[in-house]
């Protein structure tokens, strides 16, 4: 899951996942595909040993979950409408280690300084951390990534509701 394969209806704000074409099922772990710095720690370590000859088993279905959490927990980072434009370009030239070392290390300093500077995750930030946790047993579930962000949703319409309840009363007084 990397930001290029979402699709977001800009009238509904339902995101679609597009363009998966590279999924196959394996009975050997030797090749790992997709785009590194969205992979977790544990996918890409393991496709760094294929390379080297050593094999493990394919991942299990509970494993590629956590690992889709992690993946999903970078792209909404990088798909947040706050961060700066430097930081965004900056860690689309990063190595994939360091570009999400940087996104962590961005996310910790966003969480201990929220009390003297705006707060660049709209109040993800303790969530997002938790997705993209190098511990895969610290992830959360789908099922908790999905009640979070279903409840942020009606949140940020609730917001763009007052906001144009707001310039209507602007508008006639």
């Amino acid at each position: 899951i990397k930001p290029d394969n979402l699709a977001v209806k800009p009238n509904t704000g339902i995101a679609s996942l597009i363009d998966v074409g590279f999924l196959t099922s394996a009975k050997t772990f030797d090749v790992v595909k997709g785009s590194k710095q969205y992979m977790a720690p544990e996918k890409r370590s393991a496709g760094e040993a294929a390379k080297r000859g050593k094999y493990r088993r394919p991942f299990s279905g509970e494993e590629q979950k956590k690992q889709d959490i992690y993946s999903l927990g970078i792209s909404i980072i990088e798909m947040l409408p706050t961060l700066p434009h430097s930081f965004l370009v900056d860690i689309s030239r990063s190595k994939p280690v360091d570009h999400n070392n940087k996104i962590r290390q961005m996310l910790e300093n966003n969480e201990a300084n929220k009390d003297r500077q705006a707060d660049v995750t709209w109040g993800t930030g303790p969530l997002l951390l938790r997705m993209i946790n190098k511990n895969p047993d610290l992830r959360p579930t789908a099922k908790e990534v999905a009640d979070f962000f279903g409840g942020f949703c009606e949140q940020i319409k609730d917001h763009r509701e007052n906001i144009r309840q707001e310039a209507k009363r602007k508008d006639n007084p």
